[in-house]
């Protein structure tokens, strides 16, 4: 019984341990990958819309100076050069996650309730 126990024990430590070694490991990941892609100081891509498979329109930054591209699988045209600077949109707001505790805990209260009542009833 007790032997039993620990292998699930051990099981779950290292199932638990995995995870977060795959949750740091993408997180450095991540940040050696946003080094080569996507991160200038230079050049900014302040807003960007697909228009079809494969090719989309963005508004980029270069030196102050806007520019409207078409930017497509084999290639990148220059549609006009911005007059007007344009700011980036704000990032919409993401909904609020319930708190996992508070859920759980709910949860936990009204399980002990049903399991009240069906002892009382006995």
């Amino acid at each position: 019984m007790i032997k039993t126990i620990l292998h699930i024990l051990f099981a779950v430590v290292c199932v638990v341990a995995v995870l977060f070694m795959a949750y740091y490991l993408t997180r450095i990941y991540a940040k050696k990958m946003g080094t080569y892609f996507g991160t200038s100081q230079n050049i900014k891509v302040i807003d960007r819309i697909p228009v079809g498979k494969g090719s989309s329109i963005a508004v980029v930054e270069l030196q102050g100076e806007q520019y409207l591209l078409g930017i497509t699988e084999q290639n990148i045209t220059m549609i006009d050069k911005l007059d007007e600077k344009m700011e980036p949109a704000p990032a919409p707001e993401l909904p609020q996650l319930p708190n996992i505790k508070d859920a759980f805990s709910s949860l936990l209260h009204k399980e002990i309730g049903k399991n009240d009542k069906s002892s009382d009833e006995k």
